[in-house]
């Protein structure tokens, strides 16, 4: 009989867990999101039976009772790891909700805040299209969010305990599929260093492999004008999440189509949030630099 593990955090969870296999066969270990905890005492009843509970930060008072600081107290098992948030090649990506409800894009979640702007301020897709240049992305501020990003990342981390091979992840160019999906690489980086931290033997080498479930989500493009200033090549070619892709199975839609579609989306849903304070000082900066 092996080990007995949970992994506790967001969509970055499952990914954990498969290293934890991949190091340890026989292991057990389940995944749970902190929803499921606020919802089920029973459940936290049960990870308090486990070997190590390995869990991502819950730091917002919403969480309640599974606070990370109220949950380390009942369970002296646990052993952070961060959430890899990094907008720092996609600074462009944003959420939205239409009356209220969670709004797709056309690859799926992620919408555009150029985009957004533009068709806030009442110009054609064309136009916003056009607006996708370096000009554009020093007047919004996209060209300053690496470091930013690296900064959060870097204290997220710190809070953990964990010391994270960044500069590993960036020497394969852009180590995000989008603001909050990281390539599997990063992911199973990380899972020896919390094994290690619970004080679990972990081999010496190479991180395990694992399957890389977050690539079925909606993909952003690092677009070039960012990715060259980082030294590697970027595009603009998004990938459709892989339940929205086409008979032939493509799920590429190039940026004047991605633009196209997302102001499709806006025009059938009235209700679109375009009031978000990240838009308005969009609309504010594209205006300024006399961008109509």
């Amino acid at each position: 009989m092996g080990k007995r593990y949970a992994v506790v955090g967001n969509c970055q969870s499952a990914g954990f867990a498969a290293g934890i296999k991949a190091i340890q066969p026989d292991a057990e270990v389940d995944v749970y999101s902190y929803r499921m905890l606020m919802n089920d005492e029973a459940i936290v009843q049960r990870l308090e039976t486990l070997d190590t509970v390995f869990a991502q930060p819950a730091l917002r008072a919403s969480y309640g009772a599974v606070r990370t600081e109220q949950l380390s107290k009942r369970l002296r098992n646990m052993v952070l790891f961060p959430a890899i948030t990094f907008r720092g090649f996609h600074p462009d990506e944003i959420s939205l909700q239409a009356d209220g409800k969670d709004l797709s894009s056309p690859i799926g979640g992620a919408h555009s805040l150029i985009a957004a702007a533009a068709y806030a301020e009442g110009l054609s897709a064309a136009r916003a299209t056009r607006l996708f240049n370096a000009y554009v992305y020093s007047a919004l501020g996209y060209f300053e969010e690496y470091e930013r990003s690296l900064a959060f990342l870097k204290e997220a981390a710190a809070r953990t305990g964990l010391t994270l091979p960044i500069d590993a992840w960036r020497a394969q160019g852009s180590f995000m599929y989008s603001g909050i999906h990281p390539k599997a690489f990063v992911i199973a980086s990380i899972v020896p260093l919390a094994l290690a931290r619970a004080g679990e033997a972990v081999p010496a080498g190479e991180p395990p492999a694992i399957r890389d479930g977050l690539a079925k989500m909606g993909v952003l493009p690092v677009f070039p004008e960012i990715a060259g200033r980082l030294g590697f090549k970027g595009d603009t070619i998004y990938l459709k999440n892989a339940r929205l892709r086409g008979p032939d199975g493509d799920r590429r839609i190039g940026l004047e189509d991605y633009v196209a579609g997302c102001f499709a989306i806006y025009r059938a849903n009235p209700g679109v949030n375009l009031d978000l304070p990240q838009i308005a000082a969009a609309r504010e900066r594209l205006r300024a630099a006399g961008l109509r």
